[in-house]
């Protein structure tokens, strides 16, 4: 196996500056050639390759989608237990960790889990539980579906074209409703990330989301859309109590460039990850 580069080396060294504009997607044409790596981020130790747009953003910056965890743990009432739906290969699981006593973790893709347990595993202080499951409305074995890209994040079990290649089947995989399979745990927040399956996920945790009330970090994609979820009304109709919704966005000021997290108040759902949360908390 290859190490990174030198100029990757480079850029990770100058991990400070993710917040100039321009400069991730320099940092990542500087890094975008292969190489395997264990790193430190602070309290947290990660492995992967530079190859995996994930993993690189782990090398390059310290971690991925830094910006939306701490907001989103900011957003949670409580830090007991939180789920993390579609876990790929742990670095949101990994992060939610250091904040949550508990992290129980759905992944469906058996191509992912080595990645998983490797990172669990290079910290052993983290309380993290692994469900190689999907989570949705019905129990049953469904086709994992991907495309040919390189990219095995892409994974999902919805049927619909939402990407620019077509999907095809790349393995077979269980999946069980939230309030079946979790019993009467209590959850504070849930991370769903399943390319376009997140209202099949939401259906089945009707019980789980009444008795605990989490905040929930939801990807609306194309295909979440496509199944006309693009209306705000049957986004609330997912919850059994009235919710408020935010939208991560960009904010350019001068040099810098960072996510944000902002109420939206739009009927029409656009594409976009979207914190909800009990209108009244």
């Amino acid at each position: 196996m290859s190490s990174p580069s030198t100029l990757a080396r480079v850029a990770r060294s100058l991990r400070f500056l993710r917040h100039v504009r321009g400069w991730q997607g320099a940092a990542n044409r500087l890094a975008a050639r292969s190489g395997s790596f264990v790193v430190n981020n602070g309290k947290t130790r990660m492995a992967g390759d530079l190859s995996s747009f994930i993993d690189r953003q782990v090398f390059l910056f310290g971690g991925y989608e830094r910006d939306q965890i701490s907001q989103f743990v900011r957003a949670a009432p409580r830090h007991t237990t939180v789920l993390d739906v579609g876990a790929n290969v742990g670095n949101h699981s990994i992060e939610f960790s250091r904040a949550f006593d508990k992290v129980h973790a759905f992944e469906p893709n058996p191509v992912l889990w080595p990645a998983f347990e490797r990172n669990v595993a290079l910290n052993p202080d983290a309380d993290i539980e692994l469900h190689r499951i999907g989570l949705s409305d019905t129990m049953a074995e469904l086709p994992l579906l991907n495309i040919d890209n390189g990219n095995l994040g892409l994974a999902t079990f919805l049927d619909v074209d939402q990407y620019e290649r077509p999907l095809r089947e790349v393995a077979r995989a269980r999946v069980e409703r939230a309030d079946d399979y979790l019993g009467e745990i209590a959850v504070d927040a849930v991370k769903i990330d399943v390319q376009g399956f997140e209202p099949q996920v939401l259906r089945g945790m009707p019980k789980l989301l009444e008795r605990c009330r989490p905040v929930v970090w939801a990807e609306f994609s194309s295909g979440t859309i496509s199944q006309t979820y693009g209306d705000r009304a049957l986004i609330e109709e997912l919850f059994p109590y009235p919710v408020a919704l935010s939208r991560f966005e960009v904010e350019e000021r001068a040099i810098s460039r960072r996510i944000i997290l902002v109420p939206y108040g739009s009927r029409e759902i656009e594409q976009g990850d979207y914190v909800i949360s009990p209108a009244d908390s």
